[in-house]
């Protein structure tokens, strides 16, 4: 006889036996049988937990089954939790299946799934290192970033400026960083040393040239330019090398430009200055005759000057020649000269002959 209990797994069993003899006295033994289901499924083939990066294919749950000594089909259910862990890379999925037979005896599997984000994003694109003139600085980079969690991202720019020894000589420091959501960061920095070795170019500056005194050129006007700070101020000078006389002589007119960083330029122009020009005499008579038998009479010397293309203050030296013999009885000539020289030895004479009688002045 079978007494069913709270469970399919759970019952009695009576089992009686009765022997009876011939005079029919009898006996009965019975024996019971008490059926106890307090054993649990067991499953098969359970997953372990795992370690992902949060750019993996995270799995699905797997499809388990579970056996049972007393319950042929023992029930399986599912539950799944998730759980961040401080930031969206970062969480923690859970995976439990619950078995269970007929008397409730249940088995439990967990299998956790943990999905961290350790990995920096990537940066690309961002340029070496590099010195440059101050005025070919390049334009700013526009690098790329990735992350394998977080996908495509902006990048932050900063750029720092360290000063050098002069303004145009500096640091430029570029710097490109890119954080993802679970503050990994990646930072790249590019170093652009600039600096200012070139020296300013001069304009205008004229060809040496060869001059009379009274033909010298006024100074030219000279400008600058720099490749960094554009229009730079240009010192003049002027040099007088003295030549053979004072007339002769060698200008020196010199123009210089510095720029900020102290990068220096400096042209010179030679004016070779000549006087190869005599004066000009001026109120020279011209030659004459005196009658003395009709009571003319023999002029003073003419008052003649001197002018000069270089010298402004000539000297006219006056020699009059009259012979020791002279008779007035037969005539003479009477020679009058006017000399006049510059500073450099440039020479002019006018010679005028004045003769008694019948000679001529």
């Amino acid at each position: 006889v079978r007494n069913d209990g709270d469970c399919p797994g759970n019952y009695q069993m009576l089992r009686s036996w009765e022997v009876t003899d011939a005079c029919n006295n009898s006996t009965t033994v019975s024996q019971v049988i008490t059926v106890v289901d307090d054993q649990a499924p067991t499953f098969d083939n359970l997953p372990a937990d795992l370690t992902l990066n949060c750019g993996a294919i995270v799995p699905g749950p797997a499809d388990l089954t579970a056996t049972d000594n007393c319950d042929p089909n023992p029930t399986v259910r599912l539950e799944q939790t998730e759980t961040d862990n401080g930031c969206p890379g970062n969480k923690t999925i859970v995976y439990t299946w619950i078995a269970s037979d007929h008397c409730a005896n249940e088995i439990i599997h967990t299998q956790s799934i943990t999905i961290e984000d350790g990995a920096a994003p990537v940066l690309t694109g961002v340029p070496a290192d590099v010195t440059v003139a101050c005025n070919q600085i390049p334009a700013v980079a526009s690098p790329s970033a990735t992350d394998n969690c977080d996908g495509p991202m902006t990048p932050d720019f900063e750029e720092v400026r360290e000063d050098g020894s002069c303004p145009q000589e500096y640091r430029l420091r570029r710097t490109w960083s890119a954080t993802d959501a679970c503050g990994n960061a990646t930072v790249l920095t590019q170093i652009i040393q600039v600096v200012d070795n070139q020296a300013p170019v001069l304009v205008g500056v004229p060809a040496d040239v060869s001059v009379s005194c009274e033909n010298l050129p006024t100074a030219a006007t000279v400008t600058a330019s720099d490749n960094c700070i554009g229009d730079v101020d240009v010192d003049y000078t002027e040099e007088r090398v003295d030549g053979d006389c004072t007339d002769g002589y060698t200008l020196r007119r010199i123009w210089a430009a510095v720029d900020d960083c102290g990068n220096d330029t400096s042209v010179i122009q030679l004016i070779t200055v000549t006087d190869n020009t005599a004066p000009v005499l001026v109120d020279v008579p011209d030659n004459i005759t005196v009658d003395l038998n009709a009571g003319e009479v023999v002029p003073d010397p003419a008052g003649v000057t001197a002018t000069d293309n270089c010298d402004e203050n000539v000297k006219v030296v006056f020699r009059e020649n009259i012979p020791e013999d002279a008779d007035c009885t037969v005539g003479y000539t009477i020679v009058r000269r006017w000399i006049a020289t510059d500073q450099c030895g440039n020479r002019a004479v006018a010679r005028r002959q004045k003769q008694l009688f019948e000679a001529v002045y």
